[in-house]
């Protein structure tokens, strides 16, 4: 049966071989988040529930994980899950994503208001005076 934690790596590692290092890092950081949920222990896909995924989901929210991190790890799963599927290395389960939460939100605006700039930079200009000697 094939094994959830040695997939992702693997899924990983092909990334990182393909030059696609940044997507390489999410699919570690996802597997690093099974990891820390499950235990060193690999486990096959057939654990894998739609409670299980439910745990994984209220694990991460419980470390502080924002929403988007969660769907972020979450939708990185599902994407090597089908990828087993497609392989056809595990059989599909319908619906297995159904209750986790894997989209996005603008939870807070990370770009500062038009007034927050303006004193910005006016601090800026008023401390960057070169000095006269």
């Amino acid at each position: 049966m094939l094994k959830v934690v040695a997939f992702m790596k693997q899924v990983a590692e092909e990334l990182r071989m393909g030059g696609n290092f940044g997507t390489a890092h999410v699919y570690r950081s996802s597997t690093n988040a099974i990891i820390a949920y499950c235990g060193k222990g690999d486990f096959s896909f057939d654990k894998v529930t739609p409670e299980w995924l439910k745990g994984v989901e209220v694990h991460l929210r419980g470390r502080g994980c924002s929403w988007n991190t969660v769907s972020t790890y979450l939708r990185t799963f599902r994407a090597v899950y089908n990828r087993a599927v497609n392989s056809r290395m595990i059989i599909y389960t319908p619906h297995l994503f159904r209750y986790v939460y894997t989209g996005t939100r603008a939870d807070h605006k990370r770009a500062l208001c038009d007034e927050d700039m303006k004193k910005v930079f006016t601090k800026l200009s008023s401390s960057s005076a070169v000095p006269t000697t």
